[in-house]
């Protein structure tokens, strides 16, 4: 190749390179513009938490059940942001039990997206799951005993308390009151005072109580 044959190609070259950096900048800044002229709105909405990979043996008894976040989409989709159901995930691999602020990750719907001004984060109690079993108390109506039905068993005669360690600590004892002579009645798990224990699963929630007179 000659001297000039090669200078030649090196000025195609250069200016080949110019003219596509040209139209780049070109097709960018029409694009920039179109997005920059799109009209949009901003919608406020509470984001339903979700928990999501509770560690195996845990469970979470203390959480928002929702969080504020801003959505942003084109003029045109206020619709979608007032009627989709926006969630916003909170990933809970590798926790353990206690108090937890973990970041929080909202899920727009399509064509829209979150605006934040910085991390969101939720404040999560997690506890142990536990269980402890009892025998279960057949105990009698005052109506029932006023018909002589003095005593009462059950069938099965124990229960199974499940729930967050806290929770079952507090249980003391599990009761079923017969209303009538032979019935099926629901199992109550009970704390000193009396008083049912909130947050706990008892199993089987209901046994076959049989009333007789002594």
């Amino acid at each position: 190749m000659t001297p000039t044959a090669r200078g030649w190609r090196e000025v195609s070259m250069r200016a080949l390179a110019i003219g596509l950096a040209g139209v780049i900048w070109a097709v960018a800044g029409s694009e920039k513009s179109r997005i920059a002229s799109t009209p949009t709105f901003d919608a406020i909405r509470d984001a339903r938490v979700v928990v999501r990979n509770v560690p195996q043996g845990m469970v979470v008894t203390e959480a928002p059940s929702t969080v504020t976040v801003r959505l942003r989409g084109a003029t045109g989709l206020e619709a979608t942001a007032g009627a989709a159901d926006v969630i916003a995930v909170v990933d809970m691999a590798g926790v353990t039990p206690g108090q937890h602020l973990l970041p929080v990750d909202p899920l727009p719907p399509s064509g829209l997206e979150v605006v934040r001004s910085g991390a969101i984060t939720v404040g999560v109690t997690v506890e142990e799951l536990m269980s402890a079993e009892f025998e279960v108390e057949a105990a009698i109506a005052a109506s029932m005993a006023s018909e002589g039905m003095v005593v009462a068993s059950s069938s099965p005669s124990r229960a199974r308390v499940e729930g967050p360690r806290a929770s079952v600590d507090r249980v003391s004892h599990v009761v079923a009151l017969a209303l009538t002579r032979e019935a099926v009645a629901t199992v109550l798990a009970l704390d000193d005072n009396g008083e049912v224990v909130q947050g706990v699963e008892v199993c089987p929630g209901a046994v076959l109580v049989h009333c007789e007179a002594r």
